[in-house]
């Protein structure tokens, strides 16, 4: 779950239902008493994180359980794994704003991600906004349920579907956060 506050006082929060439904719930009104609901239209059943923009957009980033075969895993950059959601103010209509496992967005390495072990699958991963840049920072595994790892994965978007960093990935750090200052700067700390 993952929730995030507008200007005017309404709350916004993405969750997962548990029949897997990935949503999109506001609530406004005095003491949040005013309830919109909505299904986010993807098949990716994953929520890997939730966040708005200055102009009301909400945005949700969704991912699928990695399944990845060998031939799979060899190619690197496969369609569907990550995408970047787009839900416009006033809206109820899901649009994807980006595709994020092509090479363009994560230059140094592909997504795979979630993780999986043990046939569980989880997210780690979290975005913020800042600055018109939706960040995600992302981890994942090789492909072993035994060797799972961060990569320190940055990957920046443009609100328009733009891609603004693809870095990261070098390094194998601990867990990403990201924070955003009171200018709208994003910031990645490795912990």
């Amino acid at each position: 779950m993952f929730a995030a506050a507008a200007p005017d006082g309404s709350v916004d929060v993405a969750w997962r239902s548990t029949d897997g439904r990935l949503m999109l719930s506001t609530f406004s009104g005095q003491n949040w008493s005013q309830f919109q609901q909505i299904q986010l239209n993807t098949n990716l059943p994953l929520l890997a994180g939730f966040a708005r923009d200055e102009a009301g957009n909400r945005y949700v980033a969704a991912m699928r359980r990695e399944t990845a075969t060998p031939q799979e895993w060899a190619a690197g950059y496969r369609p569907g794994v990550a995408n970047v959601l787009r839900v416009p103010p006033g809206s109820n209509q899901t649009q994807l704003l980006a595709d994020v496992n092509q090479q363009m967005f994560s230059r140094k390495t592909p997504i795979f991600n979630p993780m999986n072990m043990a046939n569980n699958s989880y997210v780690n991963a979290e975005m913020a906004y800042g600055g018109g840049t939706l960040v995600l920072a992302l981890g994942h595994n090789n492909g072993q349920a035994t060797d799972i790892h961060e990569t320190g994965n940055i990957i920046g978007i443009g609100t328009d579907g733009s891609v603004r960093y693809g870095g990261g990935g070098e390094q194998h750090p601990g867990n990403v956060k990201l924070a955003v200052d009171g200018n709208g700067f994003v910031k990645a700390q490795n912990f």
